[in-house]
């Protein structure tokens, strides 16, 4: 009872916030974002998009150009600008392997509308109709729309497939990871909930409206974006949609598979191959192989000792959250890092043998 009351509130909270949103306007001091290279990358503010994409594409009709739209922050709102850290290091590779492929990363200032504000509101339409006249852009400079390449992960996901809709026939397909309408994470009956029913069934109708080819990717465990929400994509024409197995990738969140170089190793040829098979990617021999390479994705990180021992507290015993906190205190209190992903409210475990009291 007391988490559903919470999640009402949080409803609640959300549909009173939304009369405070606005979408703002182009900044010219805010970043524009980056391109991917062969030669490395390049950015800055919306001042200099026009000098940038002429450095980074200075032969539009030999370039095959991905645009890589990232989700929102964690309040659905917005969207940070960091391509350096939130571009997939699959796609960086591609642009480091294939001299032809440039990708870009568009930053926003956009705000979003909440639970409270309407399906035109909502940050992901906001996004979709800018990547939309963005297309504009490219095409301009001359760009050939057969050689665009929509990608979006989250609300990217659903991002790019709403441009999908306003702007069939500017670009020769999209790939979407994860697209979510944003209400996954308050409980798997968003949909059946009176407050949310609205929100998710606009989302579905503005994806329903994409226009293909589409490569949609469900990520199995995905709380966010549970694969369950996309059935409704499945047998659409034009769309495919790929349910994704994770298991055995670490300790990486479902969500977070697109970084993983688990997704490069067992699903990035298909990737590479869709966007091949559209006409938009040519495939040298070799080139796959290289861009999902495991050398292409570094060493792996080393194991935390404080975060593993958090986890074991969490397994080992029924503590309350509270205590297995404080036997981790300094690590807590210094980064998120050893935060273990859980559920929120914690249950804990079957009474089993207790740790020693620090």
């Amino acid at each position: 009872m007391g988490f559903r009351f919470l999640k009402l509130f949080a409803i609640f909270g959300l549909s009173a916030l939304a009369a405070c949103q606005t979408p703002s306007g182009t900044n010219p001091d805010r970043l524009h974002g980056a391109f991917f290279t062969a030669n490395g990358s390049n950015g800055g503010t919306y001042g200099d998009f026009t000098a940038d994409l002429n450095a980074a594409i200075p032969d539009p009709a030999a370039v095959t150009l991905v645009l890589f739209n990232h989700g929102t922050s964690a309040g659905g709102l917005d969207q940070k600008c960091r391509p350096q850290k939130a571009l997939p290091r699959f796609f960086a590779a591609m642009a480091e392997n294939l001299p032809e492929a440039v990708i870009y990363y568009p930053c926003s200032d956009v705000l979003g509308g909440n639970a409270g504000a309407s399906q035109s509101r909502q940050i992901y339409q906001l996004r979709g109709e800018e990547i939309a006249a963005l297309l504009d852009r490219f095409i301009a400079h001359g760009v050939a729309p057969g050689r665009i390449v929509l990608v979006g992960h989250s609300g990217g996901g659903s991002a790019v497939m709403v441009a999908a809709a306003e702007a069939a026939g500017k670009f020769a397909a999209f790939v979407a990871s994860a697209p979510g309408h944003g209400y996954a994470y308050l409980g798997r009956d968003a949909g059946n909930n009176p407050l949310l029913s609205g929100q998710v069934y606009g989302w579905q109708q503005a994806l329903e409206e994409a226009a293909g080819p589409g490569l949609v990717l469900a990520y199995q465990g995905d709380r966010f974006s549970p694969p369950g929400d996309l059935e409704f994509l499945a047998g659409r024409e034009g769309v495919e949609l790929v349910n994704v197995e994770i298991a055995r990738c670490g300790r990486l969140a479902p969500h977070g598979f697109i970084w993983s170089p688990c997704f490069a190793k067992r699903y990035g040829e298909q990737v590479l191959e869709f966007m091949a098979r559209h006409g938009a990617l040519e495939l040298p021999a070799g080139a796959t192989a290289d861009i999902v390479a495991p050398r292409q994705y570094g060493r792996k990180p080393t194991p935390n000792p404080t975060r593993n021992s958090l986890a074991a507290c969490y397994r080992s015993s029924a503590r309350p959250v509270s205590k297995c906190r404080r036997a981790c205190a300094a690590c807590y209190r210094a980064t998120s890092s050893c935060r273990p992903t859980r559920r929120w409210p914690f249950r804990a475990p079957a009474p089993g043998p207790r740790r020693p009291t620090a």
